[in-house]
């Protein structure tokens, strides 16, 4: 009976993920390496064999192989070459340099095949830098489509070699390894969060650039492991001035993604941005400010260093920079006309290169900032018209809120959006139901088939309405005079449980709209609820 210790899980998982490969019929192919057939070393007794583990042989599309690798010849030099570096290194380091000069490894199944023989044969010898080192190099390769299981695999299993070898690791060594799992997108929670119990242990040896990509990896990957956040951000602090600009940067937005508060770091991470402002370039700029904007911290100097520094990279910024930055500014609340002004005069001419979630978050900045841009929102409202298959019910919710909130009207944009927000009506949420309705209210559009749209979906998702949604449907319903006593009865069911949540002005908003209403629904217990609570708030009122 086999004894299922780490090696010969090792040797299990390179056979599972030989048998992926599809080895060419080229019988001149043969000649580099021995047949089709996957020969392992035994890890059980040294020097030991096993069994011939056969391999399916199927042809391989060359749709996805280098333009210098479709010549036969060169191919077949080429891949003897390769297959002899790779049998010839040896040990770790000299490997690495194989996979790191060649641009066609993961395009050959013989040369994978030569690596995997290779890394089992060196696995034994594999310290917690030779693991660290080669997953590093083989996260920066040249994958084709075709070969990316294979090398997500190969990853993956490089990586939990590291499990019984964590006390040994430096860490240089616990930073490279996740940033290199990240930067393939390749997900082993095991491993992400034994290395983060690891590095909290040996956090004072780690330097700026060790915690600024081991927070960039757990923030792509999504793992919040709360040790390593809380110790960061106090171990980050005094260190702050060491970090590089894209550092700072990605830490900021690592807490930021994280929903861990900690204002003392950000405080101090706003400080040190300022005096190295100049240093960001304009992804480092706008994902600063949209971090401090995700966890609500408005830092007044830190936003207006962060404007005057842009200004003059004003044209740097790709459409996605110009949006979050911009979506970043509003969300705080903070004002400069200066920067508005640049970024839409910079975003008019490249609006066809913005996402539609790019356009919609835009114009919502200008128009919660309360900044006028006529060109800007006629250019948008163009550009959605054309491409509103695009849209989802989010962006056509956010487009429309915006264009209604900053006053500007286009009937053609409101009018061929309603067109299209009907057939996908039951993908919209409670929030983006309200608001559209109440968008079409404020400018005044009628388009009765898409009020009796939203009214379906909204009676069908009624239990999830908040006092926001309720108010803001019911005075959408009331401005635009649509009688729709069904949805406005369910709405003061759903309502009376909670009228201690709403507002005073959602209080006096859904207490209009109601009594505006009030010959077309049976609800008046609502408005009787909506007094009681506001004598409850303010006292008595006197109703003479």
């Amino acid at each position: 009976m086999i004894k299922a210790d780490s090696s010969r899980m090792f040797l299990f998982s390179v056979v599972a993920m030989l048998q992926l490969l599809c080895l060419p019929t080229v019988s001149a192919l043969s000649q580099c390496v021995s047949g089709a057939t996957a020969f392992v070393p035994d890890f059980g007794t040294p020097g030991g064999t096993t069994p011939a583990y056969h391999i399916k042989i199927a042809p391989r599309p060359r749709s996805d192989k280098p333009k210098d690798f479709q010549n036969p010849r060169h191919n077949l030099q080429a891949q003897k070459e390769l297959i002899r570096l790779i049998e010839n290194s040896q040990d770790c380091r000299s490997l690495g340099d194989v996979i790191r000069n060649s641009n066609f490894l993961f395009h050959s199944n013989y040369a994978i095949k030569a690596l995997v023989e290779k890394l089992v044969e060196l696995k034994p010898r594999m310290g917690s830098r030779d693991i660290s080192g080669l997953l590093n190099v083989l996260s920066k390769s040249r994958v084709p489509k075709s070969s990316k299981s294979v090398h997500d695999k190969l990853m993956s299993t490089l990586a939990e070699l590291s499990l019984d070898k964590f006390h040994l690791f430096q860490a240089r060594d616990i930073s490279m390894m996740l940033n290199a799992l990240a930067r393939r997108n390749i997900d082993n929670q095991k491993v992400f969060n034994m290395a983060g119990d690891s590095a909290v242990e040996i956090l004072d040896e780690f330097n700026p650039l060790d915690i600024a990509q081991m927070m960039n990896a757990f923030a792509r990957m999504e793992h919040w492991h709360e040790a390593v956040f809380e110790h960061v951000a106090q171990t980050a602090i005094p260190i702050l001035p060491g970090f590089s600009a894209q550092g700072i940067a990605n830490t900021a937005n690592a807490f930021a993604k994280s929903g861990q508060k900690h204002p003392d770091l950000f405080d101090e991470i706003a400080q040190t941005s300022i005096s190295m402002i100049h240093n960001f370039n304009a992804q480092g700029l706008a994902n600063t400010v949209n971090a401090f904007a995700k966890m609500e911290h408005n830092h007044t100097k830190l936003f207006d260093a962060v404007a005057e520094a842009a200004l003059p990279l004003i044209d740097t910024f790709k459409p996605q920079e110009l949006a979050i930055t911009v979506n970043a500014f509003a969300k705080v609340g903070h004002v400069h006309p200066q920067l508005f002004e640049a970024v839409g005069k910079t975003a008019v001419p490249i609006l066809g290169s913005f996402t539609t979630q790019n356009l919609a978050n835009t114009v919502q900045a200008f128009s919660k900032n309360e900044h006028e841009d006529g060109a800007l929102f006629h250019a948008v409202a163009n550009i959605a018209i054309a491409r509103l298959k695009e849209f989802n019910a989010q962006d056509v919710a956010n487009t429309l809120n915006a264009f209604a909130n900053a006053g500007h009207y286009h009937p053609a944009l409101f009018e061929k959006t309603a067109e299209a927000a009907i057939p996908m009506m039951n993908t919209f949420n409670t929030q983006e139901l309200a608001n559209t309705a109440m968008s079409y209210a404020k400018v005044q559009h009628h388009h009765p088939d898409l009020f009796d749209q939203l009214a379906k979906a909204s009676i069908k998702s009624m239990d999830q309405f908040n006092p926001h949604d309720v108010s803001n449907l019911a005075t959408a319903y009331s401005l635009m005079g649509y009688a729709q006593p069904v949805l406005m009865d369910q709405m003061a069911k759903v309502s009376l449980p909670i009228l201690k949540e709403f507002t005073n002005y959602q209080l006096a908003e859904t207490a209009l709209a109601y009594s505006a209403m009030a010959d077309i629904h049976h609800s008046h217990f609502l408005l009787v609820a909506i007094d009681d609570e506001m004598e409850r708030r303010f006292g008595p009122m006197n109703k003479s």
